[in-house]
């Protein structure tokens, strides 16, 4: 069947309100199905950091783990790692791999450094273990990038391959995205929450793999329970952020949007994948607006989402 194309033109509000904002924008890739994408670039197109947009890779790679029967998402995280239990702080065994895609391990919030420790221990799956517990387990959303790093370390554990080779054969392939360069640890393992570089295109078609319920040129890579259960799964947020957009509730390291029944991929400065179930389309922007991201996705909506239909 023919595909449909998409007008240039549909670019033509969204760059306005984003002059008159004075949002800087890199690229912006639309998705609609049954079209052609359509993408416009503000500058050069070049492989960037998606920061926290890379969580989302994280926890597909978890999906990918229990389709295969590796664990189950109540399983306890320590006991993958028998080794620290000599180690680890009370409370320690009651954290499942869910509260850890939840972002409810009980860990306060933490962005790999603690400011009032300059003698961090450089392997990261230690510190996870040996600091005490801020919250109850399963109670409080705090965002954590030492949670979706567990994660990592444990598709490690059960797999033998290091999260960014256990998903290259099995998502990176597929999709066409080759060399994919993703930031180490001091200890060599995949951060896991950040440093995954990816061309505005590339982070695309993950968007479009996401918004088709893990298929992918008519292969089931990812079953469609788990995506589903990846954006309807959700707990509170509105605590924890005063910005309306992260009020919505988080799912396995993934956002509820305002939009209704959107979700997303989020990272830091604008590195946003926009997933419209209901308009069948895929959104992906890549920015570097320091003050006002969530900015970009109120343009979008205002100015993209209409002249879709």
């Amino acid at each position: 069947m023919r595909r449909s194309t998409l007008p240039a033109s549909l670019f033509d509000g969204f760059r306005l309100a984003c002059l008159e904002k004075h949002l800087h924008l890199r690229q912006i890739h639309v998705y609609l199905e049954g079209n052609e994408p359509l993408m416009h670039a503000f500058l050069e197109p070049t492989r960037e950091n998606i920061y926290s947009g890379s969580k989302t890779f994280t926890s597909v790679a978890v999906g990918m783990a229990v389709d295969e029967g590796r664990f189950s998402l109540e399983d306890h995280v320590l006991d993958f790692f028998p080794e620290m239990r000599a180690i680890s702080a009370p409370g320690m065994e009651k954290i499942r791999l869910v509260d850890l895609l939840h972002m409810r391990s009980g860990k306060g919030r933490s962005l790999f450094h603690y400011p009032e420790d300059p003698g961090q221990h450089p392997d990261y799956l230690e510190d996870f273990f040996r600091r005490p517990l801020k919250h109850e387990v399963n109670t409080v959303f705090r965002y954590c990038n030492y949670n979706s790093y567990l994660l990592g370390r444990t598709i490690e554990k059960v797999s033998g391959q290091n999260l960014r080779d256990y998903l290259d054969e099995r998502l990176f392939q597929p999709l066409r995205i080759a060399n994919v360069h993703w930031n180490l640890c001091p200890c060599g393992h995949p951060l896991a929450a950040t440093g995954l570089y990816l061309k505005t295109e590339e982070f695309a078609r993950f968007a479009r793999f996401l918004l088709q319920e893990g298929v992918w040129q008519d292969k089931h890579l990812l079953s469609a329970d788990y995506l589903r259960a990846m954006h309807e799964d959700l707990v509170p947020t509105a605590e924890d952020f005063e910005e309306e957009e992260c009020q919505q509730g988080y799912g396995y390291q993934v956002w509820k949007c305002t939009h209704k029944n959107s979700w997303r991929a989020d990272g830091l400065y604008g590195q946003f994948a926009l997933i419209y179930p209901d308009e069948r389309a895929a959104i992906t922007l890549t920015a570097r607006e320091e003050l006002v991201p969530y900015e970009i996705i109120a343009c979008v909506n205002r100015e993209i989402l209409p002249r879709l239909s």
